[in-house]
């Protein structure tokens, strides 16, 4: 989730649509598609996952649905508050 969330929001952030933007997109994505849930049952069948990592595969997959909604609900407050610290305001001055 984060490396998505990450990747989203510099993508945002380099179309330039502001730092806070950046973040409630990043935040508003970043969650498991269902098509991984297709993807890891593949992996298992032809072995490329074990059957324990595509248990916790799916524990992380679920985590990450349930998470969303509360995320997207959350995101504003998190950009705004996280926009304005020092660290995330300068690094905004680049893009």
């Amino acid at each position: 989730m984060l490396i998505k969330l990450l990747i989203i929001s510099g993508i945002a952030l380099w179309f330039r649509l502001g730092l806070a933007n950046a973040i409630i997109l990043g935040l508003s994505l970043c969650q498991v598609g269902e098509f991984a849930f297709v993807l890891s049952k593949a992996g298992n069948e032809y072995n490329l996952l074990t059957d324990n990592q595509y248990q916790v595969f799916l524990g992380v997959s679920i985590l990450s649905m349930a998470l969303s909604t509360y995320l997207i609900k959350t995101a504003p407050t998190l950009a705004h508050k996280t926009a304005s610290l020092p660290v995330f305001s300068t690094l905004a001055n680049y893009f």
